[in-house]
């Protein structure tokens, strides 16, 4: 596990304003309609931010009204996942997000395949099986 970065949170926004302006052709004629922008960080570190729930390893983050708790602008979305808080054994993965998860966790240790390792399996059979429910889809 890697030390805790500092500003992360500052320098999450900060990245998405990259592809943000990206969208802005030069000259005059735009509407500033703009498509959706995920940030998904792969933490290799706890953020350690109030906000978030800390049993939780993924945390998904939009802009939202103070007062009422809707979403203000859903084309804004930040995605973070606390990858140094997994803690499952090989043995005890059962979705293919466990999997995904203990495989960016370990994949310093990968460097051989091991007979254990080979029961992770990634398809994209599964992969579409067991979508996210709380990510939308791609238009």
């Amino acid at each position: 596990m890697n030390a805790y970065q500092t500003y992360f949170k500052d320098r999450s926004p900060f990245y998405s304003t990259f592809p943000i302006r990206e969208q802005a052709p030069k000259g005059n004629d735009w509407d500033f309609k703009l498509s959706h922008i995920y940030t998904i960080t792969l933490l290799n570190f706890n953020m350690n931010e109030e906000a978030f729930d800390k049993e939780e390893i993924r945390h998904h983050v939009q802009l939202c009204d103070t007062a009422t708790h809707k979403v203000f602008y859903d084309k804004l979305e930040f995605i973070y996942v606390e990858i140094a808080k997994f803690d499952k054994t090989l043995e005890e993965l059962e979705t293919l997000y466990d999997k995904w998860l203990y495989a960016l966790k370990n994949l310093y240790k990968l460097t051989q395949r091991a007979r254990k390792s080979c029961a992770i399996r990634f398809s994209t059979v599964s992969l579409r099986k067991q979508r996210s429910p709380s990510l939308p889809r791609r238009k």
